[in-house]
């Protein structure tokens, strides 16, 4: 399993730097202090989450990282929570995200971007799969790891879908899934190689 069953706390851990800072949370780089493992804490205000509605989205990411095991999304290491706040241990990723990566080289090669399209692919077949959609997937939210591979990350709007009543012809017809894909495939090259789709 995943999750650790231990009960740990946020003593456990020393908070080293701030690597971002939402609406009502923080992610810090922090240290388990008795391995010294270096994880990403994910600290998130109740009151805040409570105030602007969003505790039914917490609780998605949350069952989405524990559910989802994938190489292809941040590893969920544990959570826990005291009276103010909700904590996340995930996975660190040291290489920064895909649009820092962007802003540094400008362009990318078609090679570099086929890659990246493609671990884009394999990251939102994963949830899909679990029956999960993101909702948010946009260059900030593609993280990469020390090996340059990309995860995606950030599950604060997901939303669990209720597949319940679909019937085949909702993933077959050729005006539904395969046009939004051909869109998004179309849209994330267009993006990588830094190029303009404005008809002249």
């Amino acid at each position: 399993m995943r999750i650790q069953r231990h009960k740990m706390g946020a003593d456990d851990f020393e908070p080293l730097t701030m690597i971002g800072k939402g609406a009502f949370g923080e992610v810090r780089i922090c240290r388990e202090k008795t391995t010294g493992n270096v994880y990403a804490m994910k600290k998130l205000k109740k009151s805040e989450m409570l105030r602007r509605g969003q505790v039914e989205h917490v609780i998605a990411e949350r069952n989405l990282l524990a559910e989802v095991d994938s190489n292809c999304i941040v590893k969920l290491y544990c959570s826990f929570q005291d009276e103010e706040y909700l904590y996340l241990i995930m996975e660190y990723l040291p290489g920064g995200d895909m649009m820092t990566l962007l802003m540094r080289k400008d362009t990318l090669t078609e090679d570099e971007a086929r890659f990246y399209v493609g671990e884009t692919v394999l990251a939102i077949e994963s949830i899909h799969k679990h029956n999960y959609i993101h909702r948010d997937i946009k260059p900030d939210n593609l993280l990469l790891d020390k090996f340059g591979h990309m995860k995606l990350s950030d599950f604060g709007l997901c939303k669990p879908l209720d597949c319940t009543n679909l019937q085949e012809k909702d993933f077959t017809a050729a005006n539904n899934s395969r046009f939004w894909w051909m869109m998004l495939m179309g849209n994330w090259i267009c993006l990588l190689l830094n190029r303009q789709c404005i008809d002249r």
